[in-house]
């Protein structure tokens, strides 16, 4: 189903019109109470997660982007404008403590899998899915690894192995050999990426070759592909959308 239900459609009687402007001004109230919160959380995390930040990824190459939590408010409308469905398989590069993912499943019952580079925030990931029962923690796979890793490059390596030079199983024939084209038992639906601009410039490849793929929705927050064509987007959330082909990446 698809995008945001406006307003009733065609003339309505006048007896609505009362109950009408009502809704619409709770929807409107709703919103600016999102808002308020949205911006309190960002506030919030920029000062405990950013700026007082314990993680320490020494010199590590793979480490391109701050954490920096998604507020709750702006999850919630990704998960309903999506929309997501226990049918999913949501992707969340750069997953951070996992709250977006955690929250989708919890919500949807949506299978999940989410992949950041900070191993002391994959743990926290895994901690909040398990507070969250265990019907929820069962959805969720967390993973500590570079979302750039390619099949049969060592970390911190050059060799190849197997299907390294992008013509191996599983490759997509254009040397995009990253193991997070792998295949899996449930593909991958959604995307999500919260990311820096500098990151998300990283990890586009692989996007965008998991988008080509078919059958997958892209949605960016906070920080969008400027070149990209997005179907939808709610810019009071700062959330954009790219449905799955046809339509979308050109």
């Amino acid at each position: 189903s698809g995008g945001g239900g406006g307003g009733s459609s065609g003339g309505g009687g006048g007896e609505d019109d009362d109950g009408g402007e009502a809704a619409y001004r709770r929807t409107r109230e709703a919103i600016a109470r999102d808002l308020e919160e949205l911006e309190r959380e960002e506030d919030d995390a920029w000062a405990s997660e950013f700026l007082n930040s314990d993680s320490d990824m020494g010199d590590s190459s793979a480490w391109f982007c701050p954490f920096l939590p998604s507020p709750l408010v702006r999850v919630r409308r990704m998960v309903e404008m999506v929309p997501i469905t226990p049918a999913d398989h949501c992707l969340d590069i750069g997953c951070g403590d996992g709250r977006v993912l955690v929250t989708a499943a919890q919500s949807t019952g949506c299978h999940c899998t989410g992949i950041d580079i900070d191993a002391g925030l994959i743990a926290r990931a895994e901690v909040l899915a398990a507070e969250a029962g265990g019907e929820v923690e069962a959805r969720c796979a967390f993973a500590a690894g570079d979302a750039l890793a390619k099949r049969g490059v060592v970390a911190g390596g050059e060799g190849e192995g197997e299907g390294g030079d992008g013509d191996g199983d599983g490759g997509d024939g254009d040397g995009l050999d990253y193991t997070l084209l792998d295949d899996h038992e449930r593909p991958f639906t959604v995307v999500v990426l919260y990311l820096v601009p500098a990151a998300m410039k990283l990890v586009e490849p692989v996007v965008r070759a998991l988008w080509d793929r078919g059958g997958v929705t892209v949605v960016t927050c906070k920080y969008h592909y400027r070149e990209w064509n997005y179907t939808r987007a709610d810019l009071a959330y700062d959330l954009r959308i790219i449905d799955p082909r046809p339509g979308g990446v050109t």
